[in-house]
């Protein structure tokens, strides 16, 4: 009497999502996905494709030469993905393998980002120091915020116009608070 059990190849994504979070908008970013087989019999990856509404959002950096066989237990094969939002908001779509894993023929992987941009916000649009005695000082404070959703950087300040020359920047606690002062000569 023989017995025994039969083998079958089993894909696996690692991760089993990938998002690439907040992505400057009309820039990129690159993300690793690693293909493997967790099965015991060898598995053969024929083709990929990127699907969903925002597909062409998401790209590969560069596909390996298919097919490819992975062994059981092998080294993954790496999959370079690139999201490159055009717009604000966030962006879905699917990476999808096909393999010759009876259970899962093609593999679908979600890919996530979201389209981001700063939003430079003043706390006031005018500073009123109103009447000033002469030969003295007053102070208004401007709060500078970022209200959208990556990253600002403010790299310079300066105070222009005609009579700048009567202002000073007291700058405080950067990026939120500026200090303005003003001279009356």
């Amino acid at each position: 009497v023989f017995t025994g059990s039969g083998v079958q190849p089993e894909i696996a994504a690692i991760p089993d999502t990938l998002s690439f979070g907040n992505v400057l908008v009309k820039n990129d970013s690159l993300a690793e996905l690693l293909i493997s087989n967790s099965g015991g019999a060898p598995l053969v990856l024929t083709d990929t494709s990127i699907t969903g509404v925002n597909a062409s959002l998401f790209s590969f950096e560069e596909v390996p030469q298919l097919p490819i066989t992975i062994l059981p237990g092998a080294n993954p094969v790496s999959f370079a993905i690139r999201f490159s939002p055009n717009e604000l908001g966030d962006a879905d779509a699917f990476v999808n393998f096909s393999s010759n894993d009876p259970n899962s023929p093609v593999k679908p992987v979600p890919l996530l980002g979201t389209g981001a941009a700063p939003e430079l916000a003043l706390s006031v649009d005018t500073l009123d120091f109103g009447r000033v005695v002469l030969d003295s000082t007053a102070s208004e404070q401007l709060v500078i915020r970022n209200n959208g959703t990556f990253r600002l950087l403010v790299s310079d300040l300066r105070l222009t116009g005609p009579d700048s020359t009567l202002f000073e920047l007291l700058i405080r606690d950067l990026p939120q608070a500026i200090q303005i002062k003003y001279y009356q000569d």
